[in-house]
């Protein structure tokens, strides 16, 4: 369970997960631990109690097998769990043990989602706010070498956050997000548009104060919009 997963790490050293031998069945162990991600995935929405659970299992096919190429995400999957335990110490720990692991070749197609999973749920609650968006961008270039586009993505949406959480000049912040917004919008993602046109013109606003008209939707728009 949860409690004998916490004794394990407490009592594991850092140096004895990152010299676990490769797992005799590695593929297997990608194969379910795909499973199991996908699981994590459609219960953050709905049946969010178990995830401990779900991420306890992804790492510990690692901690009983040994390592695999998925292994690092193993790891961040379950720092975020324990960051939503309130387990901090420990969770921001595990987080830089999985950032150590995905700098392995073998799992570099991994980085994206560490990055991402990493930073959004652990990392800014012990890093500077401009070293939490670095890592994000690193995650969306790492996402994009090895055609994570998902990830890729979704790194660049939390890079472009921190930017203006971090105090960068708003003219940075305003072109990133004109960027982004202006890509969703050949994409075709709707919801993801919105968000960001949003985030737009909240930096307009700021910039050039609340009404300001530009060809960007305006906050009354933004609030009546039957998609948004």
């Amino acid at each position: 369970d949860l409690s004998l997963m916490f004794e394990t790490l407490q009592s594991t050293t850092d140096e004895t997960i990152l010299n676990l031998s490769t797992s005799p069945q590695a593929e297997l162990d990608i194969l379910l631990v795909g499973v199991y991600n996908t699981l994590s995935h459609i219960f953050i929405g709905h049946l969010h109690k178990y995830n401990p659970d779900i991420t306890r299992r992804m790492l510990q096919i690692t901690l009983e097998n040994g390592l695999s190429a998925i292994s690092p995400h193993t790891l961040a999957m379950f720092s975020a769990a324990l960051a939503d335990l309130d387990q901090h110490a420990l969770a921001f720990r595990i987080s830089k043990l999985a950032k150590r692991l995905v700098a392995r070749p073998q799992s570099h197609m991994f980085a994206s989602s560490v990055a991402l999973t990493t930073g959004f749920f652990v990392d800014w609650m012990k890093e500077p706010l401009q070293s939490v968006a670095e890592s994000h961008t690193i995650g969306h270039r790492s996402g994009l070498q090895v055609g994570d586009i998902i990830y890729a993505q979704m790194n660049n949406q939390q890079y472009i956050l921190y930017l203006y959480l971090a105090g960068q000049e708003l003219g940075t912040c305003r072109d990133q997000a004109f960027k982004l917004s202006q890509f969703n919008l050949k994409q075709k993602q709707v919801w993801r548009s919105a968000h960001h046109e949003a985030y737009h013109r909240m930096v307009v606003s700021l910039v050039e104060g609340r009404d300001f008209v530009d060809r960007f939707p305006s906050w009354a728009e933004l609030e009546n919009h039957s998609k948004r």
